[in-house]
């Protein structure tokens, strides 16, 4: 992982944890989990460019994607709303 990936894995890490501090406990263990999860999909990501480097540009691409993943379990089939912000 380069410098800028490493910065924005730790930004990541800290959102998830201030984030899941003031949730249930189900949905707080959800959001604990999404940097691990956005590394595995950034090596992932990594080994489909041929490129043994985690960049900050596929870490962020990883984290979007469990991001979106994350916030469309929120919504139930009795029509839970998401909650306020950015896709």
């Amino acid at each position: 992982m380069d410098a800028w990936a490493e910065d924005l894995f730790y930004v990541i890490r800290r959102y998830g944890s201030i984030l899941s501090e003031s949730l249930p406990e189900v949905e707080a263990a959800m959001i604990q989990r999404t940097a691990e999860q956005a590394l595995r999909v950034a090596a992932c990501l990594a080994a489909a460019d041929m490129t043994e480097v985690i960049t900050e540009d596929i870490l962020l691409a990883a984290f979007s994607l469990g991001r979106r993943s994350v916030r469309t379990s929120w919504c139930s089939p009795v029509g839970r709303r998401l909650p306020p912000g950015p896709p």
